[in-house]
């Protein structure tokens, strides 16, 4: 926006006046003609002075004890009206109140600006008309819709995420400082989050990495609590010696002169108690995910008082724009870890077994239908994808799986994408762990654990039908974290992760 005519000078002035914004406009204005053609490399002395005066501006501004200050705190309450924030300024001093009143006018300006500019160049040249900012509702999805994406495991990367985010943003026609504000929170929440989690990684200058922290101090200290999810918390040994201790506590239940209400009592004790230390049992190479930033209060409150800050004066179609590309770039991170899941099983399943292991699937895939779970549209692309994995499963090469499989994939939700996911693992979970090979590389692990190891210490005969089902669901997660960290070391070993910038054509 270095080039401007009359027609949107005249607008924005306007607005300016309506809403008490003619401090920043003249800052606004001399920035534009700063920069009119381009950047002036020979002329960074000015550049410089220029940028301090407009500081010193601003600053002066949230002087509640300078003229300007108390202008603007006794002065048009009407505009002041008209650009409040979505929360009130609670337990907020008169300086913070004052810029905080700054902070909002000048994303709104800058917003305004965009807009007018957007619509002269798409040949519009009548009255602008603003339309409705941001409401409550699209914000706190713009907050949640970035931390989903960036609460990952350890099989996608937050530099990764990052990217699909920036590649999704930028693909779209929203105004620039929208696009700009988006990334920049996003790179902000990705540095302070392998800050947190990965330590050992490069790091940017002290110095760098201060002034980049400054930009949300209260979001970087929240993103401190961020934690990885349990795991190692109870040892094979230790849960195989509980469950024989509580196997024998019980060892009264195999008398049979009970009544049956003494021994109805002891069954539904037994099956409690199983399934309560089978629940506390965490594998040794189970998955590194972190607990979703959305659900830690501290980050959650903090990233939503962040996306207020930055997205509270976009207009509303825009942030439907944003939440949209954010949805999307949610679901191609979600969509990878499911091809991933595909992919492995159809490597690793034997020649042998693999058209058994498809006819699995897509018997499983019959009888999804059948629940009426599924609109006609998804079950012809999940049937389209199913078909599509078939006729390809001999190949290897990883790049076809991703521009074929994930193209398609981007059509369906991401229930129904996981849906799938989940077909394919529950069909390939017995030919991935039979066999020697899969012992060996488990103790390699260290951590070797069998579902019959485990059986051996149950009694199934005192376990009531739910729990049964449930105990079976809990044993089969085991062996999916085994499969999964099995499938982490194949696929890194290959040097096959990345999230490809794939979008619906």
């Amino acid at each position: 926006m270095t080039a401007h005519g009359y027609e949107f000078w005249d607008q924005l002035e306007k607005f300016s006046s309506e809403y008490d914004l003619k401090p920043f406009l003249e800052s606004y204005k001399e920035l534009c003609e700063f920069f009119a053609k381009g950047f002036p490399f020979d002329q960074l002395f000015e550049f410089y002075t220029l940028v301090s005066r407009i500081g010193q501006n601003i600053k002066q501004l949230d002087n509640p004890h300078s003229q300007i200050g108390c202008r603007k705190q006794g002065g048009d309450t009407t505009s002041m009206e008209k650009v409040k924030p979505i929360k009130p300024c609670i337990n907020l001093n008169s300086k913070e109140i004052v810029r905080r009143d700054s902070r909002d006018k000048v994303n709104l300006m800058m917003n305004y600006a965009e807009e007018i500019s957007q619509k002269m160049r798409s040949g519009v040249v009548s009255k602008f008309l603003p339309n409705r900012r941001a409401r409550k509702e699209q914000l706190e999805e713009i907050a949640f819709l970035l931390c989903d994406a960036m609460s990952l495991d350890y099989l996608v990367t937050h530099h990764e995420a990052t990217l699909q985010i920036v590649f999704e943003v930028y693909r779209t026609d929203l105004p620039l400082i929208i696009k700009q504000k988006t990334c920049q929170l996003s790179n902000f929440m990705q540095e302070e989050l392998e800050q947190k989690l990965f330590p050992h990684l490069p790091r940017k200058p002290k110095n760098g990495r201060r002034i980049h922290r400054e930009w949300n101090l209260e979001l970087g200290k929240a993103l401190e609590h961020v934690k990885l999810s349990n795991k190692n918390v109870m040892s094979h040994e230790c849960l195989t010696n509980t469950l024989r201790s509580y196997r024998e506590g019980h060892g009264f239940l195999d008398d049979q002169t009970l009544d049956e209400s003494t021994r109805q009592n002891g069954i539904n004790d037994y099956s409690k108690w199983v399934k309560s230390i089978l629940g506390i049992f965490r594998l040794h190479t189970g998955s590194l995910g972190i607990i979703p930033l959305q659900n830690t209060p501290v980050v959650w409150k903090a990233m939503k008082k962040a996306t207020e800050r930055e997205f509270a004066t976009i207009s509303m179609g825009n942030a439907k724009v944003l939440v949209a590309c954010l949805r999307r770039a949610q679901r191609a991170i979600r969509n990878v870890l499911v091809l991933d899941r595909i992919y492995y099983a159809m490597r690793l399943v034997k020649q042998s077994k693999r058209r058994q292991f498809l006819k699995d699937v897509k018997a499983r895939f019959e009888s999804s239908q059948q629940t009426n779970k599924m609109t006609q549209i998804e079950a012809k692309i999940l049937e389209r994808l199913y078909t599509l994995i078939g006729n390809n499963s001999e190949k290897s090469d990883y790049d076809f799986w991703k521009q074929s499989i994930l193209s398609i994939m981007s059509y369906l939700t991401t229930y129904m994408v996981n849906t799938l996911g989940d077909m394919f693992s529950d069909c390939s979970r017995d030919f991935l762990s039979a066999g020697k090979k899969y012992d060996e590389e488990l103790l390699q692990e260290g951590s070797l654990i069998e579902s019959k190891l485990v059986f051996k210490e149950i009694r199934q005969d005192w376990l009531s039908e739910r729990a049964k089902e449930e105990i079976t669901w809990i044993l089969e997660s085991y062996t999916d974290e085994h499969i999964q960290s099995l499938q982490h070391k194949f696929m890194t070993k290959k040097e096959l992760y990345g999230i490809p910038l794939i979008t619906p054509k």
